[in-house]
């Protein structure tokens, strides 16, 4: 089943990275943001199955985004996808209302399959 999928990101790169990943197993990334208001607006624009969005970002970081798309689309999923992978980190962002946390340093196969298990595929 494909999903519509929203990445925000802050780095070209890594948004590229992501965006490849979920392409490849058909999912459809309808848009990308690089910092955390434009992924409320473009989620808001987009209506994203999910969103994937980094915890550290400029203008907005993605603990307050993700609480703002959750407001506006309380459907959409969120998922966090960090550089910061500790136990008390993974506990919180989970505390807010975030639907899953992988960290950047898993496999690419853990993002896809926290994917998957949030959006009900497992």
């Amino acid at each position: 089943m494909s999903h519509r999928v929203l990445v925000v990101e802050p780095h070209d790169q890594m948004r590229a990275v992501i965006r490849s990943l979920f392409e490849k197993v058909g999912w459809d990334v309808v848009a990308e943001a690089a910092d955390g208001q434009e992924a409320v607006e473009k989620s808001k624009s987009y209506n994203p199955d999910l969103v994937v969005l980094e915890m550290i970002m400029p203008v907005k970081n993605g603990v307050d985004a993700a609480a703002e798309i959750r407001q506006s689309s309380p459907s959409t999923k969120l998922l966090m996808f960090t550089i910061h992978d500790s136990e008390a980190i993974r506990d919180e962002v989970l505390r807010f209302g975030i639907d899953g946390f992988v960290a950047k340093s898993a496999p690419s196969a853990e993002l896809l399959s926290e994917a998957e298990r949030i959006l009900g595929e497992r």
